[in-house]
């Protein structure tokens, strides 16, 4: 299993993205499972267009959606004090990671330097 990146999601959703075949071709890999994080369920709604919040869900109804528990939220904030951060787009960002890390699954996304500061985290790139 690993973890998806909101970006990938995004990609595979938008038929104008350049990456949207790119996206699709992996996320239909039959030998492999994917999940997202109950956050990037979140943040994907946040960007959706009411007239397609219903295909949206129906898309994302396919993937296990880890739930942000305790031990995720105790382990995203001890990301952010340990490394000075402070951002609300790397509060999300180490909710994240922390679920990736708290599963031990890697991290698939488009942004692999984003998350260069996250020691022990497994990151695979689109």
């Amino acid at each position: 299993m690993k973890l998806l990146d909101t970006n990938i999601l995004i990609y595979a959703l938008n038929p104008k993205s350049p990456l949207h075949e790119r996206a699709l071709s992996i996320l239909s890999q039959s030998d492999q499972e994917f999940a997202l994080s109950a956050l990037s369920y979140f943040e994907i709604f946040l960007g959706a267009l009411k007239e397609h919040r219903e295909q949206i869900r129906f898309f994302l109804d396919y993937y296990h959606v880890f739930r942000v528990t305790p031990e995720i939220a105790y382990r995203g904030a001890v990301l952010m004090v340990d490394h000075n951060k402070s951002s609300r787009s790397l509060k999300i960002d180490s909710l994240i990671a922390a679920t990736a890390m708290e599963h031990d699954v890697p991290f698939m996304t488009n942004n692999p330097k984003d998350f260069e500061w996250i020691k022990g985290l497994k990151v695979e790139s689109l």
